[in-house]
């Protein structure tokens, strides 16, 4: 007796990365909030827009998992811009689910929190944009209970 059975392939498993590719930075949204007696005031915030970034601002995302972020400098809310001399690609791990986009630092040894004092930076952002030329993340960082910073960095590829 002769049998053939065959699988059904995951339905995504067909489709291309749609984060996958090289998307360089042109514009960022940065907002400063502090919190006083649960009323939220902006303190400070400011819009970058695309002759403020260099073609060293970038960030690239492989289809095994393997990103990388690049940048030429530092944009703080309501000030100049920190421009580096010093330009290096970071590597990162990196996974999506649904809108949320995960990023944690692979050149930092895997440790176990609180061991050692040990602490490997994950950064949990949110994809609001996604299309074949765009893509904008919003990344939410709270310093303390009493400041916030948010910031909405556009890409293009």
């Amino acid at each position: 007796m002769l049998s053939i059975s065959s699988c059904k392939k995951d339905a995504f498993s067909n489709q291309k990365n749609p984060v996958a590719g090289k998307w360089y930075v042109n514009k960022m949204y940065v907002k400063l909030q502090s919190t006083n007696n649960n009323n939220v005031t902006i303190t400070r915030d400011t819009t970058y827009i695309s002759n403020n970034f260099t073609t060293y601002d970038y960030l690239t995302f492989e289809d095994d998992s393997l990103a990388s972020i690049s940048g030429n400098g530092v944009f703080y809310p309501g000030s100049d811009i920190v421009k580096s001399t010093a330009i290096a690609a970071v590597p990162y791990i990196y996974f999506t689910k649904g809108s949320l986009l995960t990023l944690r630092c692979s050149w930092i040894p895997y440790c176990p929190a609180n061991l050692y004092g040990c602490t490997v930076p994950v950064f949990i952002d949110k994809i609001l944009q996604l299309d074949a030329h765009n893509l904008v993340i919003e990344s939410v960082v709270m310093y303390n209970s009493l400041w916030k910073a948010t910031t909405d960095t556009y890409y293009i590829k």
